[in-house]
């Protein structure tokens, strides 16, 4: 029976070889240039007194994003798409704000927002008793 000899390729090898390195080589860098998530934070302070407000509503238009300040005034939005975004900070309290930026890949930005305090304005409401019913009311509990 004749043996079948099997011609070694020297340049097959190198490529495989090098393919091989190159593979582990991406392997190891992708992490390296992989985009950072994005992160919009910042402290919502009064106008006035410069003191920081705790819940305040910071929604961002059209998304389902949004989160609250904490007791410091402090609030984060983490990983937005980049795109052109309308923050809006409302609180009972104070009279809205509205804020329009720009979020680039990997951009991180910090804002500051005064906000102007508004009174709530209430309707007069007015409570009227029957005369029977007035021992009842006048009892101390």
């Amino acid at each position: 029976m004749v043996g079948l000899e099997r011609e070694s390729n020297p340049y097959a090898s190198r490529q495989l070889l090098e393919l091989a390195a190159l593979l582990f080589t991406g392997f190891l860098l992708s992490p390296a240039f992989a985009q950072t998530p994005t992160l919009v934070r910042g402290t919502i302070i009064d106008a006035l007194t410069h003191k920081p407000i705790s819940i305040v509503n910071v929604v961002v238009t059209n998304t389902p994003y949004g989160a609250a300040t904490d007791s410091a005034g402090y609030f984060e939005l983490r990983n937005l798409p980049p795109n052109l975004y309308v923050l809006e900070f409302r609180h009972v309290a104070y009279r809205k704000r509205i804020h329009i930026f720009t979020l680039k890949p990997s951009e991180h930005v910090t804002f500051t927002v005064e906000l102007d305090e508004e009174p709530v304005k209430l309707q007069e409401v007015e409570i009227t008793a029957r005369p029977e019913e007035m021992p009842r009311l006048q009892q101390t509990y």
